[in-house]
């Protein structure tokens, strides 16, 4: 048996990370977009939408920046902005229906692999590893902000 040790545990996660940023690279450059503009229609297409100010929490970027972003994906057809049903001061960025079968055409082949590959496992691995990953999340979310703080000084 293998011994997964929190450091070979860390290595793999940074692994990870990094094959899912080449992985966006890729994928932005057949999209003929940036990686950040299709990280966005991932947030968008994973939420069904949100604010402008809440996509920018999400990305790091200053509200002119998702401005010109949205800018940028509504001239290609893929978003569009509408009023926010909870609160009409605001409106929601949305993925079009083009942009959702823009974005899946390029993702659901990667997607169905995941799945197959995770139906693959005893539903005991499946929450261990469920229970792993909210762990990773809840132990990142407070380190993302002191990286914030440490790029800000």
């Amino acid at each position: 048996m293998r011994d997964f040790s929190p450091k070979l545990i860390t290595e793999l996660l940074r692994r990870m990370s990094a094959t899912s940023t080449r992985h966006v690279a890729m994928l932005a450059q057949k999209m003929n977009l940036s990686p950040i503009e299709v990280t966005a229609m991932q947030h968008l297409q994973n939420t069904g939408g949100l604010t402008s100010g809440q996509l920018a929490e999400r990305l790091f970027l200053t509200s002119g920046a998702i401005t010109g972003l949205a800018d940028r994906l509504e001239d290609a057809g893929y978003l569009e902005r509408v009023l926010n049903p909870d609160d009409r001061r605001s409106r929601l960025l949305l993925l079009t229906s083009e942009g959702i079968q823009e974005i899946m055409r390029h993702l659901g082949p990667f997607i169905e692999e995941m799945e197959q590959a995770i139906a693959g496992l005893s539903p005991e691995e499946r929450e261990s590893i469920g229970r792993f990953l909210e762990t990773v999340i809840v132990t990142m979310d407070p380190l993302e902000a002191k990286a914030t703080e440490w790029l800000l000084k």
